[in-house]
């Protein structure tokens, strides 16, 4: 059982709206902690929220640069001089948008929907950062596609990139009532459509979205479900049928979960029913709802790459975790409990630190959540080892005292600990992780040594 600081229970405040908006984008103006103090000597402000640190390879000197984003900015660094993190602001199409409701990023561009309220008036847009020259970032406005507010409701954005030499994935999600309203983002979800840039690193505007996705299990007619998260099992290819794509009405939906593959149809399983239901073997099937999902390569082990992800409701006495060589039989971790709420992965499993202990890992970024009226602390992340070619063998550690990654005692006395992570980065796939939290700011581990320290930004 990890310890517990009791008085750290402030954590939990704002989570409705990150379990709804998911680990890496937001959704609702609340989606990121917007922080106003000035940026220390050598610290980022105390209290910051960050989602995960981005690079991106258009050429020199963006090159140079590594970027995250919170509340009303994105910010910057030139990793090369490890000089200090800067804010840059939103300033696109003419207009200072007020923050970030959702990002991905492909290898040379990084996808933001960006909003802006003014009074009664909300607005969403697409946009790319698409260069940084140390001072000003050039963003392109996909100004032919705008979402506003009406008296019919409003729309809120999820981006998605799950390879940054593949496609970009956008869920336009339907609200009724008005923007930023409690009871809209309690209630007044209404159903959602997907579409898809397959050659994103061209695209200028929504007209060169590819792909209108079937979204009958998403639309208000029939599911009135969004888009969790998508995993595609083959780099840069984008073929349908290696795309995993899950999708709820409810974070912690309980029946309504289901997987959908990259057409936007109900995954089939071996039983011939094709209902998008996760399937565990013969005439075993669950619906919970799920997120986080990712593809790990585990190309050390002749390539017998899987899926994971985690169950974001109660299924059987537990909070489960799923893996899958084939994205159609899947099954439960071991060790998986009723205690902590993954909500993200980061495969750690080639490099030095990763493979402590003879294992290969992968860690789970974890987050708080309120059950009913209990609250629910995050956890930092936890530990599983993938070190088998089988995923119904992996086991999932909970306990610091069998961490094999980090240096146990530096991590268990930091607030990383205790920390939601909103999601973990390897950028330039090199040895520094990035964990970005909630709250507390992003901290960083060298991985090239085993059993290294994490530092704070």
């Amino acid at each position: 059982m990890k310890k517990r600081i009791i008085g750290r229970i402030g954590i939990v405040l704002a989570l409705a709206v990150l379990l709804i908006s998911g680990s890496c984008t937001g959704v609702g103006i609340f989606a990121v902690v917007a922080v106003s103090e000035k940026i220390d000597e050598g610290l980022l402000p105390e209290g910051i929220s960050a989602r995960p640190v981005a690079h991106i390879s258009p050429g020199l000197p963006t090159d140079n640069y590594y970027f995250f984003a919170s509340g009303p900015g994105i910010w910057a660094k030139n990793h090369v001089t490890n000089s200090l993190w800067k804010p840059i602001p939103l300033n696109s199409g003419g207009i200072s948008w007020d923050g970030v409701q959702s990002m991905a990023v492909t290898d040379q561009k990084i996808y933001l929907a960006l909003y802006d309220v003014n009074g009664d008036n909300y607005k969403v847009a697409i946009h790319t950062l698409d260069s940084f020259d140390g001072t000003t970032a050039t963003y392109a406005y996909f100004s032919d596609q705008i979402w506003t507010s009406n008296s019919a409701g409003y729309q809120t954005i999820r981006l998605f990139c799950p390879d940054p030499l593949g496609a970009v994935y956008v869920n336009v999600m339907d609200h009724t009532g008005t923007y930023g309203s409690i009871d809209s983002e309690d209630n007044g979800f209404d159903g959602s459509s997907i579409y898809r840039f397959d050659t994103p690193n061209s695209a200028s505007s929504w007209s060169d979205v590819n792909i209108t996705l079937n979204d009958d299990e998403l639309d208000k007619t029939n599911g009135t479900r969004y888009v969790t998260g998508v995993a595609d099992s083959v780099s840069g290819a984008g073929v349908d049928a290696d795309i995993r794509i899950t999708a709820t009405n409810n974070m912690f939906g309980q029946t309504t979960g289901i997987l959908l593959d990259g057409k936007g149809d109900t995954v089939v399983n071996p039983d011939l029913i094709s209902d998008g239901s996760i399937f565990e073997g013969p005439g075993i099937y669950t619906y919970v709802s799920t997120t986080g999902i990712t593809w790990l390569p585990r190309t050390w082990d002749a390539n017998q790459g899987a899926f994971i992800m985690s169950a974001t409701s109660l299924d059987g006495g537990t909070l489960p975790m799923f893996a899958s060589s084939d994205g159609i039989t899947w099954s439960r971790l071991s060790g998986t409990t009723t205690e902590f709420l993954t909500t993200n992965f980061i495969d750690v499993s080639e490099k030095a630190a990763g493979q402590g202990d003879s294992k290969r890992l992968v860690l789970a970024g974890t987050s708080s959540y309120i059950d009913g009226s209990t609250s629910h602390i995050a956890s930092g992340y936890n530990e599983i080892d993938i070190t088998a070619t089988d995923p119904s063998t992996w086991s999932v550690t909970t306990n610091w005292d069998n961490y094999s990654f980090a240096l146990n005692t530096n991590y268990s006395v930091s607030d990383l600990s205790l920390a939601t992570i909103i999601g973990m980065s390897i950028p330039e796939n090199g040895d520094d992780l990035y964990a970005s939290t909630r709250n507390f700011g992003i901290w960083k581990i060298d991985m090239s040594t085993v059993k290294p320290s994490w530092t704070r930004e």
